[in-house]
């Protein structure tokens, strides 16, 4: 506990510091933003760009990483905002709000015998290796997929743990496995058949958050994530 909280007053004091540089400069604000790589397809640029035709003096640090990653950097005051799936694990003290929801569909191999059907059953897989995150660095979606499996009567074979969406579309399509990913994704990859999973369960949900330290809450803030909001919002609705 305290080593944690004398990493975050040094972290504190750095940022002090560079922010009066800035300030020099005439840069008023900066918002540390930790985000999904997977965003960086569309989602994220979309944020960023109405983020800058707002607010031009703001600077924005942006920082890749896991859910895990991006809690402890919450955490640590190394990152102002994080950008992941959700839920994540209770107690941290954080501030998570649902900004845009999504569902789940069977990603497998383009030439795999289940790929002729519109739709498939989650219990279709209960014999296929599987391809997922580990439990430790993505949480809240490993969960899903393990609790809608198990709803389904069966616990996933995992062959394999990737930790990004792209990479488990790839082991996908390189007939290592199959997976659940969110249906946004379904443009990437031209050699993985997704498909809707119907049946008891389904949809399967899949949410995206954005965390916040509760004693973090500044304007400049508070301004990036009204712009989350409202560009999830509207690209919910498309």
């Amino acid at each position: 506990m305290f080593l944690d909280e004398a990493r975050r007053t040094i972290a504190q004091a750095e940022r002090a510091v560079n922010m009066t540089g800035r300030a020099g400069k005439g840069v008023v604000g900066c918002v540390r933003v930790a985000f999904m790589p997977s965003l960086a397809h569309d989602l994220l640029p979309r944020i960023l760009r109405s983020f800058r035709e707002r607010h031009r003096d703001v600077e924005l640090e942006l920082d890749e990483g896991t859910a895990a990653q991006q809690v402890a950097a919450l955490l640590s005051d190394r990152a102002d905002i994080g950008l992941l799936v959700t839920p994540i694990a209770e107690g941290t003290g954080l501030t998570v709000e649902t900004v845009f929801r999504d569902h789940l569909l069977a990603a497998i191999p383009r030439r795999h015998p289940l790929a002729s059907r519109a739709h498939l059953v989650l219990s279709d897989l209960r014999s296929e290796p599987w391809v997922l995150p580990p439990a430790r660095q993505a949480p809240g979606f490993h969960a899903q997929i393990v609790a809608a499996c198990t709803k389904a009567g069966f616990a996933p074979q995992v062959a394999q743990h990737a930790v990004q969406l792209e990479t488990i579309l790839g082991l996908v399509a390189g007939n290592l496995g199959v997976s659940l990913v969110p249906s946004r994704l379904a443009r990437l990859r031209r050699d993985v058949a997704l498909r809707k999973v119907t049946g008891p369960g389904s949809p399967i949900r899949y949410e995206l958050g954005a965390a916040w330290r509760r004693t973090a809450a500044q304007p400049v803030l508070l301004a990036f994530l009204q712009t989350v909001r409202a560009v999830m919002s509207k690209a919910q609705k498309l």
